[in-house]
C-alpha cells in the first residue's frame, strides 16, 4: 500500500489510530525517520485507544530510540491489560535498560508469573539477578524451573560444617531454636526467582535439621509462640537495597559496605558482652549480618525487643548505607504485623547460594561450626532484669527483704493481688485496669516506691521514670475491694475474692489491710510520718497540700452558692445536723447553736 493510499484512509477515518500506525510503519520502512517521529509525537496519545494500539505505538517508539515515549505507551497498555505478559516483559526491559532495577524486577517477575515459558523475560531476569549478586535466584530462573535446595549446596563450600552430625548436635540446635509449638518453613525459589517460604504444619524434626546443615534444604524457624513469647531474637544489620542496586557493578563498594555492617555487628557484640549478655554473629547470605541472642527462658516478645533496643541505645546510629532490623518473630506489613520465619544459621540462603556461617570478629568463618554452637551461652532471666531495670541493680538486696514481709504477705492473703503480681513478675503485659489496681495498692506503701518497681520491672512496657511520675500523681486513697471487683469482674469472679477483713475505725475494705491497717484508716494524718523517710514525707506533704488547695477552692465555690441561695430566700442562717451556718458580712460562720429563724 502506497503512502497516498494510507493518507486517503486517514481522511476517511481520521479518529482511528490504525491508519496512523500503518503510516508510521510505512515511513520507517522507507527510512523517513524524521517524518515518522513527527507523526508518532502527534498521534501517539489519541483518545479511545485499546491496549494493543498503545503497545504498537510503544514498539514504534523503541525502534526510533524514543525511550521515554515508549515507557509511557507501555504503561498505558498495561493499565488497560494488566495481565499481558508481553507488555509486562517489554516494560521490565525498558526499566532495566534505564537503571530502574527495582521496577524492572517487579515487572519481569510478573511477566513470568503470567507466562512461565516466556524465555526472553527469563533470560533478562536471570541476568539481573546475577548482577545483584543473587546467584541462587539467577540459576533457578535460567533453568526454567524452581531451584531445588540440593543445587545450591553444590555451589557452597561446606568445609566449616561437620559432615556427620551427632544426636547431641541435633538436640542442641532443636533446643536453641525452640519457638512455635508446631510448624516450620522451607525456603525455595519460585519460577520468577523470588525467595519464598513454604509453611509445614508439623514439628521440626531432627531429620530436617540434618538436611538443613548439610545443604539438602533450607529450614526457616518461627520464633514466636502462641502466647507471644520467644526464646531467641536477632538484630539484622543490612545494606539498604537501593545502595546494593546502585553499586551492582561495583563489587568493591559492596564489600566495603558489607565490612561496615560486620564492624557494627561486632561492636554490638562487644557492647552486649560488656553488659554480661552473650550474642553471636552470623552471615545472613545477602551481604548482611545477624546478631543472635538466645534466652534461657521464654520471654514476652516485647520484653525481648526492649532488651535489644536497650543494647542498641549504647551504640551510635548506623551509616547512611546501612539499616537495622530487630527480629522478634514478626515483620511489618503495611499498617500491621505478621508472623514470619527466619533462616536458621548454618543453612544456605537459596536466594544467593551463600551459607549463613558463624563469624569471628574479623569476619572470617569459624572453623568448626558445630563445636562453636556447643559453646553458645544462653541469657539468664537475672541478666535481663539487670539490663532493663536500673532499680533492680540498686535495690536488689532491698527488694529481697521487701518481698518477704510485705509483698509475700500480700500475695498469700489477697488472691487477686497475688495473681496480678505473679502476672507482672512473669513478664506479661498488664491491662490498664490491672495497672490501676497495682498502682493504687502498692503505690501507697511507705517504701518510696520500691515495691511498685519490684512488681512492674519485668513487664514489657516498664519505664522507671514513668512509674515514679505516675506514683507521684496519686492523690486519692488506696483502692477498695469493691472497686477492684468493678475493675476486674472476671478475675475476681473465678478467684473468689471474698476475704474476711478486720476493718479499722473510719476505714474501708482494701488489700492493704493485710499489710498495715493504718494505711486505710480514717485518720490519715496520724500515719503520715510513721516510719517514712524524708523523701516520702516530703512527697506526702506536697500531695496533701495539693488536696488542701483543691478543697479550699471547692469550699469557696460552695460558700458563694450558699450565700446566693440565702439571699434569694431572704434568710441569714440555716440549720444542719452538724451546726448552724450563719451569714455575717458576706461570709459564712458555723455556730454550734441553732438560729432562731429556721428554714
Amino acid at each position: 500500500m502506497s503512502r497516498v493510499q494510507l493518507q486517503e484512509q486517514i481522511k476517511k477515518n481520521p479518529f482511528s489510530p490504525e491508519p496512523y500506525l500503518n503510516l508510521a510503519r510505512y515511513l520507517l520502512d522507507e527510512g523517513d525517520e524524521h517524518e515518522a517521529r513527527r507523526l508518532i509525537a502527534q498521534r501517539r496519545l489519541m483518545p479511545n485507544q485499546s491496549a494493543a494500539h498503545h503497545a504498537s505505538w510503544a514498539q514504534l517508539c523503541e525502534m526510533l530510540g524514543m525511550a521515554r515515549q515508549a515507557l509511557e505507551s507501555w504503561q498505558k497498555a498495561i493499565a488497560l491489560d494488566s495481565g499481558n505478559p508481553e507488555y509486562l516483559y517489554h516494560l521490565g526491559v525498558l526499566y532495566y535498560e534505564s537503571g530502574s532495577l527495582e521496577r524492572a524486577l517487579k515487572f519481569l517477575r510478573k511477566a513470568l508469573d503470567r507466562k512461565p515459558s516466556l524465555s526472553e523475560a527469563r533470560s533478562v531476569l536471570a541476568q539481573l539477578y546475577q548482577e545483584l549478586g543473587e546467584s541462587g535466584a539467577a540459576r533457578a530462573v535460567a533453568r526454567k524451573t524452581a531451584a531445588p535446595a540440593t543445587h545450591a549446596s553444590r555451589h557452597a563450600a561446606p568445609t566449616a560444617v561437620t559432615p556427620q552430625m551427632t544426636v547431641e548436635d541435633v538436640h542442641l540446635l532443636l533446643d536453641l531454636f525452640k519457638g512455635r509449638e508446631c510448624g516450620y518453613a522451607e525456603q525455595t525459589i519460585d519460577q520468577a526467582g523470588r525467595a519464598v517460604f513454604t509453611y509445614f504444619d508439623a514439628p521440626l524434626s531432627g531429620e530436617r535439621i540434618v538436611d538443613h546443615v548439610i545443604g539438602r534444604r533450607t529450614v526457616g524457624v518461627y520464633a514466636l509462640r502462641t502466647d507471644n513469647t520467644l526464646q531467641y531474637a536477632a538484630v539484622r544489620v543490612f545494606i539498604i537495597p537501593r545502595r546494593l542496586m546502585d553499586n551492582r557493578k561495583n563489587p568493591v563498594a559492596i564489600q566495603m559496605m558489607e565490612d561496615n555492617a560486620h564492624t557494627y555487628s561486632t561492636r554490638l557484640q562487644e557492647t552486649a558482652q560488656s553488659l554480661g549478655v552473650s550474642c553471636y554473629v552470623t552471615a545472613g547470605g545477602e551481604h548482611d549480618r545477624r546478631v543472635w541472642f538466645f534466652f534461657k527462658d521464654f520471654l514476652p516478645a516485647q520484653l525481648a525487643k526492649n532488651v535489644l533496643e536497650k543494647l542498641l541505645a549504647h551504640l551510635p546510629a548506623v551509616s547512611s548505607d546501612l539499616s537495622l532490623e530487630i527480629y522478634c518473630g514478626t515483620e511489618i506489613t503495611g499498617t500491621g504485623w505478621q508472623i514470619c520465619p527466619v533462616i536458621m544459621p548454618l543453612g544456605i540462603n537459596q536466594k544467593t547460594g551463600v551459607r549463613c556461617f558463624f563469624l569471628d570478629a574479623e569476619g572470617c568463618v569459624i572453623n568448626d561450626q558445630l563445636a562453636y554452637v556447643h559453646r553458645i551461652k544462653t541469657i539468664a532471666l537475672d541478666t535481663v532484669k539487670k539490663l532493663i531495670s536500673p532499680t533492680y541493680q540498686k535495690t536488689t538486696g532491698q527488694t529481697e527483704d521487701l518481698q518477704v514481709p510485705v509483698l509475700d504477705r500480700l500475695t498469700r492473703q489477697c488472691v487477686v493481688m497475688g495473681e496480678l503480681i505473679g502476672k507482672a513478675r512473669s513478664g506479661r503485659m498488664l491491662t490498664e485496669q490491672e495497672k490501676l489496681v497495682i498502682y493504687f495498692t502498692a503505690g501507697f506503701l511507705p517504701d518510696n516506691g520500691r515495691a511498685l518497681h519490684y512488681i512492674l520491672e519485668m513487664t514489657p512496657d516498664y519505664r522507671p521514670d514513668r512509674v515514679d511520675k505516675q506514683r507521684g500523681q496519686l492523690r486519692s486513697n488506696p483502692v477498695s475491694c469493691p472497686k477492684i471487683r468493678a475493675l476486674l469482674p472476671h478475675l475476681t469472679a473465678y478467684l473468689a475474692c471474698n476475704c474476711a477483713l478486720s476493718i479499722p475505725a473510719g476505714g474501708y475494705p482494701s488489700p492493704l489491710i493485710h499489710v498495715d491497717p493504718s494505711l486505710v484508716a480514717g485518720k490519715r494524718l496520724e500515719r503520715l510520718t510513721a516510719g517514712a523517710s524524708l523523701q516520702e514525707n516530703a512527697r506526702r506533704y506536697v500531695l496533701l497540700h495539693r488536696e488542701v488547695t483543691d478543697l479550699l477552692g471547692t469550699l469557696a465555690k460552695l460558700e458563694n452558692q450558699l450565700l446566693a441561695q440565702l439571699r434569694q430566700k431572704q434568710l441569714d442562717a440555716v440549720n444542719t445536723p452538724f451546726g448552724c451556718l450563719k451569714s455575717v458580712n458576706g461570709r459564712l460562720h458555723i455556730e454550734p447553736q441553732e438560729h432562731k429563724k429556721r428554714v
